[in-house]
C-alpha cells in the first residue's frame, strides 16, 4: 500500500529516525523529521502535517506532552498522532489513548504494521470533520455580484457669470469724471496761484508808488 500523506516523524535517536523515515517513505509518504517535541511544534506551526509519529521518550517534552499540546490547540487538534514506545509494554499506553492518540505501538512493530497504521491515519482524516472557524471569527458575506450603485450626484450647474458689462461701463465713466476733476483741480490751483501772485504784485506796486 502506498500513501501520499505528509508525515512528521519525531524521534531523538538518529539511527531510529533514519530507519523509520526510510520505512515510511517506502510506503509513499512525504516525511519531515524533528529530534524533539519543541522542534516538532515549530514545524507543525510552520506547516501542519497530515499526521505525526512521535517517540514516547524525547529530550525535554515527551511524546505524551506533545500529544496533549496538539489536542489542546484548536488549530492542531485534528492531526492524528501515533506514539512509538520502547519495545515491550508501556505503562502510559491507555493514558495516551484516552487523551487522543490514534495508536500506541512499540517501534519494532511499526515495521510490520506500517500499512495498517497508514490506513488508520487515512480513515481518521477522512472521518474527522474539517476544522471549524476559530471561536469569535466572524464570517463576512461575499459582496453581491451586481450591487446597485447609487447614482452619482450630478455636477452642480455652473452659475451664470455675473453681468459685468454695466458695472464696467460705470467704472469707465467714473474714471473719466475722476480724471477730468483732477485736471480741473490742477488748473484751478494754478489759476488761484496766479491770481494770488498778481494781487501780491499789485499791492507791492501800490506800496512803492505811495512811498515815492
Amino acid at each position: 500500500m502506498t500513501s501520499s500523506l505528509d508525515l512528521l516523524l519525531v524521534d531523538a535517536s538518529p539511527p531510529a529516525r533514519y530507519a523509520l523515515r526510510l520505512l515510511l517513505q517506502r510506503h509513499g509518504m512525504r516525511v519531515r523529521t524533528a529530534d524533539s517535541a519543541e522542534r516538532a511544534l515549530e514545524l507543525i506551526h510552520t506547516k501542519a502535517p497530515d499526521a505525526v509519529v512521535a517517540a514516547s521518550v524525547l529530550p525535554g517534552m515527551n511524546g505524551l506532552e506533545l500529544l496533549e499540546l496538539l489536542k489542546a490547540d484548536h488549530a492542531t487538534a485534528r492531526i492524528p498522532l501515533v506514539i512509538c514506545c520502547p519495545n515491550g509494554s508501556w505503562p502510559l499506553t491507555q493514558t495516551a489513548l484516552r487523551r487522543g492518540a490514534l495508536a500506541v505501538l512499540p517501534r519494532d512493530r511499526l515495521k510490520h504494521e506500517a500499512p495498517a497504521v497508514l490506513t488508520q491515519i487515512e480513515t481518521a482524516l477522512a472521518t474527522t470533520p474539517k476544522q471549524a472557524p476559530a471561536p469569535g471569527a466572524v464570517s463576512r458575506p461575499a459582496p453581491a455580484a451586481a450591487t446597485a450603485r447609487e447614482p452619482a450626484p450630478e455636477p452642480a450647474a455652473e452659475s451664470a457669470p455675473a453681468a459685468t458689462a454695466e458695472p464696467a461701463a460705470r467704472t469707465q465713466r467714473f474714471g473719466a469724471l475722476s480724471r477730468a476733476w483732477q485736471r480741473w483741480r490742477r488748473q484751478l490751483h494754478m489759476r488761484t496761484i496766479g491770481v494770488v501772485l498778481i494781487g501780491i504784485g499789485v499791492m507791492l506796486l501800490e506800496l512803492i508808488l505811495h512811498r515815492g
